[in-house]
């Protein structure tokens, strides 16, 4: 091992870098004060299972353009394909609210906007419409219960006034933890590059077992 990996690897469990609690909080960038209300989600994914439980929903958060926007990257897992959708929040001055565009991996595109409230955001003006061609309106608002979690709520209404609603608890997962958890092909399908580096993800498991050891560790 050379002098220059060995320093870099003395340095992240030093400085925590390896830790999926600090790893984030230290390096997130503010978001422009227009949308301050999502600044809790920045550089972190946030993990919830559909209702019932064998689908499981990530999104992963991340500033764009100096904090301008604000990009989700979204996917849901446990079914027999991978659903994927892209989330841009930002700020329009001819509305003066935070409107966004939304993507998925069936070549939908909605847009809606974003109403920050006092318990957390709404979302009330979201149409969808479904790959058998059924248009769907969508309400859906997130409220929030702790700094690590929050409820997403969301009512899918049909033309015909049928309403479903759905009920899932994101909790707050570290980006290291999310993409170190998942096979090299799957990491790089989420976020559109190579797999996370072999020797940064031995260094955060190394560091998630020490943590662990310390924990049970009865003295």
């Amino acid at each position: 091992m050379n002098k220059r990996l060995a320093t870099l690897i003395v340095l992240l469990f030093a400085t925590g870098a390896a830790d999926p609690k600090t790893a984030n909080a230290d390096t997130a960038e503010e978001l422009r004060t227009e949308l301050s209300a999502l600044q809790f989600l920045v550089g972190f994914c946030w993990q919830g299972p559909f209702p019932d439980e064998a689908h499981l929903d990530t999104h992963c958060y991340e500033p764009v353009f100096d904090g301008l926007h604000l990009r989700d990257r979204h996917k849901v897992t446990g079914g027999n394909e991978i659903y994927r959708g892209e989330t841009i929040f930002s700020w329009s001055d001819s509305t003066n609210e935070v409107s966004y565009i939304y993507w998925n991996s069936y070549g939908n595109v909605t847009r809606g906007t974003a109403l920050p409230g006092e318990s957390g955001i709404s979302f009330p003006d979201e149409t969808y419409t479904s790959p058998d061609g059924i248009e769907y309106k969508i309400v859906s608002s997130w409220e929030n219960i702790s700094d690590d979690s929050y409820e997403s709520v969301v009512t899918q209404i049909d033309a015909d006034g049928n309403e479903v609603t759905r009920r899932s608890k994101f909790e707050k997962v570290s980006v290291q933890s999310h993409i170190c958890s998942s096979k090299k092909k799957a990491a790089r399908e989420f976020t559109g590059k190579r797999g996370p580096p072999l020797l940064f993800c031995s260094l955060f498991h190394a560091r998630k077992q020490q943590q662990t050891r310390t924990a049970t560790d009865p003295s």
